[in-house]
């Protein structure tokens, strides 16, 4: 009997990590972009890496960080936490412990760090005239509705450049506390782009705010692609996300910003040598309302 409990429990947690989240939709064309940004309001210099990427469906549209994907993908499968944590483990060894920490490039050992990047996840016209989006902070997990069409865009005439081999024009607006400017392709008539930008006659292929402290550029699109859009992270049931709204949600951000000593007590778990940061973190934040 004892027997047979166990290979009951151990059938349930297979099941319940190979669940995987409601399917919504099945991509038409997926998209990758390099994203850049300058993490810290005042190092310039301190520079962050990320390929997020946009599946696009009939219906609606979802976009993530590959990085954050792929630890989200790892976790969901039985072994994966473990397995992760062994990854962890290893960068640990040949980036932080291995080496003189005087003579540390961080900037090497980030762009090699397993860990996630962007947590944002983003679902356009998902429910229907809205956007879903996903987001966390630290170990806090929240979801939120968003408006569509949030920007209004103001097109460039007489402006034209090649990305990937697409034409594209330029257009300009301001958004959330920052002055952007995108080019995209009117020779593919989608009105979506990278993370919330949307709402042109054109798929987004590149976009950039004032000083490009935040950078967009596309680098591989498919339209061959058929696979399931599915809602939410493998790895994390949707129950599991904090239902706010978006107000709610920057109230959140402003309160971590405010508290840093939860973030370093973090970071020191994962391996960041005590004393490393010490002041306050600049976070320059997507949106800065």
């Amino acid at each position: 009997m004892k027997h047979v409990l166990l290979f009951i429990l151990t059938m349930l947690s297979i099941s319940s990590h190979a669940k995987k989240p409601k399917k919504i939709d099945v991509t038409r064309i997926k998209c990758s972009y390099e994203y850049k940004h300058h993490y810290d309001t005042i190092k310039c210099d301190d520079l962050r890496n990320d390929i997020l990427y946009l599946e696009i469906g009939s219906k609606c549209s979802k976009c993530y960080s590959y990085y954050t994907h792929r630890v989200d993908s790892l976790k969901s499968t039985p072994q994966g936490s473990k397995k992760y944590s062994q990854e962890i483990n290893r960068f640990n060894e040949k980036y932080i412990r291995g080496i003189d920490k005087d003579n540390m490039d961080w900037v090497s050992a980030r762009k090699a760090a397993p860990f996630t990047r962007l947590s944002t996840y983003v679902f356009k016209n998902y429910p229907e005239g809205k956007m879903t989006v996903f987001e966390e902070i630290l170990t806090d997990k929240y979801v939120y509705e968003d408006s569509m069409d949030i920007q209004k865009w103001t097109l460039v005439e007489d402006s034209m450049k090649t990305i990937i081999g697409y034409e594209c024009q330029q257009a300009t607006c301001t958004f959330r506390g920052r002055e952007w400017t995108v080019w995209f392709a009117p020779d593919i008539p989608i009105g979506e782009g990278p993370w919330k930008l949307c709402g042109l006659p054109g798929l987004i292929m590149e976009a950039y705010d004032k000083g490009k402290q935040q950078y967009f550029c596309i680098n591989g699109l498919d339209q061959t692609i058929s696979e399931p859009i599915y809602f939410g992270k493998l790895s994390t049931p949707i129950k599991e996300y904090e239902k706010t709204t978006y107000s709610k949600f920057l109230k959140a951000v402003y309160n971590e910003l405010r508290n840093p000593t939860r973030l370093f007590q973090l970071m020191n778990d994962v391996g960041i040598p005590s004393g490393q940061n010490t002041n306050v973190p600049r976070r320059d934040y997507l949106e800065r309302e």
